[in-house]
């Protein structure tokens, strides 16, 4: 399970405001997948991650999750998980997201599938952002009308998935 710490923000910001567009692309959006298993959900993730990314290689991005999960799930409940991990050869934060036609096992605090998952590469060591970036994903996924807007769109107009996960927090 994920347990993030609270990040800190300065007086006025505010949090979640994190701009997915600067980590997300439309490339790295899909939408009814029908992974087999966990491992093969973390691997079509994977490859959605390392795509178009000369220095990142799919396999390695894939056993950096896998030991990432084996530290503890990424599962965060109420249908979504948010697996990611450090690679080296990451230059900068990547996502990808993934709506899955049938909810699977994932390991989640409430044991309920999941049928959302955004993941993330980040670079090796130490970076102020990563805890806020975390921390302004899982604050977006665990907004519920939000995830059943996305849920929603994934089911109906798939397309529009990258523009809903863009979207300003309202």
């Amino acid at each position: 399970m994920i347990s993030l710490p609270e990040a800190s923000h300065p007086p006025g910001e505010q949090r979640g405001a994190l701009d997915l567009s600067t980590i997300l692309r439309p490339t790295r959006v899909c939408s009814g997948i029908r992974p087999a298993s966990k491992k093969a959900l973390l691997e079509q993730l994977a490859n959605l991650l390392t795509d178009g990314e000369e220095n990142l290689c799919a396999h390695q991005a894939l056993d950096s999750m896998a030991a990432r999960e084996r530290l503890g799930s990424t599962g965060l409940g109420g249908g979504i998980a948010l697996p990611h991990a450090r690679l080296d050869g990451c230059r900068r934060f990547i996502g990808a997201f993934a709506h899955l036609a049938q909810p699977l096992e994932y390991d989640t605090p409430d044991q309920q599938p999941v049928d959302l998952a955004f993941a993330l590469l980040l670079p090796p060591g130490e970076h102020p952002e990563y805890v806020q970036t975390l921390a302004a994903i899982v604050e977006r996924l665990r907004d519920k009308a939000f995830c059943q807007e996305l849920r929603n769109t994934a089911r109906h107009h798939p397309e529009q998935v990258y523009s809903l996960l863009v979207r300003p927090p309202a």
